[in-house]
């Protein structure tokens, strides 16, 4: 794999952006072929790492990031890790109320009922 990182709030070339309360909001992003390619010739603070066999990649919190899966077979195994905790569900809940306001409240709620049997 070929993986492209930028930083917080440097947002890849051609990724729309809007920005509401703090919160990114990407509709369309391109395809991740597009990506490396409108980002090749740009001078900005772009990371670019190969992913071998064994090796793990860590994607900070609020990085930009894409990946080229270059294996012949197509193989790719993932894994993430996209923690909500006390500090910060409120965050969490805002950008998930974008999209699913039902999953929005119901995490909201179980945060309350957290909230008052440890109080």
């Amino acid at each position: 794999k070929v993986w492209v990182l930028s930083p917080p709030g440097d947002p890849p070339a051609g990724v729309p952006v809007r920005e509401e309360m703090g919160l990114h909001d990407v509709p369309q992003a391109p395809s991740a072929l597009q990506w490396f390619l409108r980002s090749a010739g740009e001078e900005k603070d772009l990371y670019m790492a190969e992913q071998r066999v064994g090796d793990i990649v860590f994607v900070p919190p609020g990085w930009w990031h894409c990946v080229l899966n270059m294996a012949d077979d197509g193989m790719a195994v993932a894994y993430t890790s996209n923690i909500i905790t006390a500090s910060n569900v409120l965050h969490a809940a805002e950008v998930l109320r974008v999209y699913d306001v039902p999953a929005a409240s119901a995490i909201m709620e179980v945060f309350r009922r957290r909230h008052q049997e440890s109080d």
